[in-house]
């Protein structure tokens, strides 16, 4: 609803407390309410008390009746910017323009600051503003899922009309610690607010470092972190999707476990593991001889990552998490006294058409084993 505006408008009216508006006639050389508006006009008023000081500016919705009435939205006032509870007696209210209208005050849209009171609620703020447009504020609150901290608070307001057709959205940036450096969202649609969700911090510079729990969801170009000390098993904790492709790279140091069961391999998801159902061909060669160069069927049970009795590993596999096709392929380099391995590859599939691929699951060490795992996720 667009606010309108007319000349010399201002009328007495006798209301009291922190009720609508009642109009009690034009002064001496302005016009009515009811003269310059149509019943059901969007309008900014304010409205003051000569005898004791008090004042208010806002906006609010002309009703057509005897008398004609004013709703109130308090913008400013001499109560701490909340509505004037106003004592008997007559006050006088007008139409006006008042900063925020212009883009000029502390209230600002578009890029310019807006200066609201410490622990505002901001879902309550949002809501009550009279124009739609970008708004931007700092300030201290703890409300909600928003830990006491210093926000920037950016407001993306989509709709100026009744309660039940606002649709804004709210984005909280910590500006200091007590955030932690989280950012935080919430979205008004049809007049219902969802509550503020944490948002995924992406970082393309420094690895995120993954703990046990929840899995973590990584953008694209973005990579995670894990040291490991004599462990069997790493979980790695990464969400996966359909048509996805990432990167591990692995980097430790193992004693050379017994014949056949020396390989690390990737057990995908983070449930039972998938018996004998991965295909599989690997090579491996010393210096300029060719040691192995061996392909199997349906008899492994995760993703082979590398091949031979190492007790230094770097391998680089690379992952595609299609649902359709799901496949690994890994270049390494490993060094043990006997026999040597110096480089290999090795290619996985998982024969399975239908299963989901919804975490990349958990590295399974032929002994113990430490070093560091990093994924990135490239596309």
């Amino acid at each position: 609803m667009a606010f309108v505006y007319a000349d010399r408008v201002q009328e007495v009216t006798a209301t009291t407390g922190t009720g609508t508006i009642s109009m009690g006639g034009a002064v001496l050389g302005y016009q009515a309410f009811s003269t310059a508006f149509t019943t059901g006009s969007q309008i900014y008023y304010c409205i003051t008390d000569h005898s004791t000081g008090d004042w208010e500016v806002g906006y609010g919705v002309l009703t057509s009746g005897t008398p004609w009435t004013l709703s109130r939205n308090v913008l400013e006032s001499s109560n701490a910017n909340a509505l004037v509870s106003f004592s008997a007696g007559s006050k006088n209210v007008f139409c006006t323009s008042p900063a925020i209208a212009t883009d000029t005050a502390h209230y600002a849209v578009n890029g310019k600051n807006v200066n609201i009171v410490a622990d505002t609620n901001l879902q309550t703020w949002a809501d009550s503003l009279p124009r739609c447009g970008m708004y931007d504020c700092s300030l201290t609150v703890a409300q909600g899922a928003l830990p006491a901290s210093w926000w920037h608070i950016q407001l993306q307001r989509h709709s100026n009309d009744n309660p039940t057709n606002l649709y804004h959205v709210l984005t909280a940036t910590s500006l200091n610690t007590g955030g932690n450096g989280v950012i935080y969202t919430n979205q008004c649609a049809g007049g219902i607010w969802g509550g503020w969700v944490a948002m995924t911090t992406l970082n393309y510079f420094t690895p995120l470092v993954w703990t046990s729990g929840a899995d973590l969801v990584l953008g694209i170009g973005q990579s995670a972190t894990a040291s490991f000390t004599s462990a069997t098993s790493m979980p790695l904790h990464i969400a996966c999707g359909d048509g996805q492709i990432y990167e591990i790279e692995i980097v430790g140091s193992y004693t050379p476990a017994a014949a056949a069961a020396e390989n690390p391999i990737l057990e995908p998801n983070n449930s039972t593991p998938v018996t004998n159902s991965f295909n599989f061909q690997y090579g491996v060669q010393t210096q300029s001889t060719i040691v192995g160069d061996h392909a199997e069927a349906i008899a492994n049970n995760g993703f082979l990552l590398a091949a031979g009795q190492a007790s230094l590993l770097n391998a680089q596999a690379t992952i595609f998490t299609s649902t359709a096709t799901k496949r690994s392929s890994t270049h390494f380099s490993s060094y043990n006294t006997a026999p040597n391995y110096a480089s290999g590859w090795a290619d996985s599939t998982w024969n399975d058409t239908t299963t989901v691929w919804s975490s990349i699951g958990t590295i399974i060490m032929p002994n113990a084993w430490t070093g560091t795992i990093t994924v990135r996720r490239v596309a």
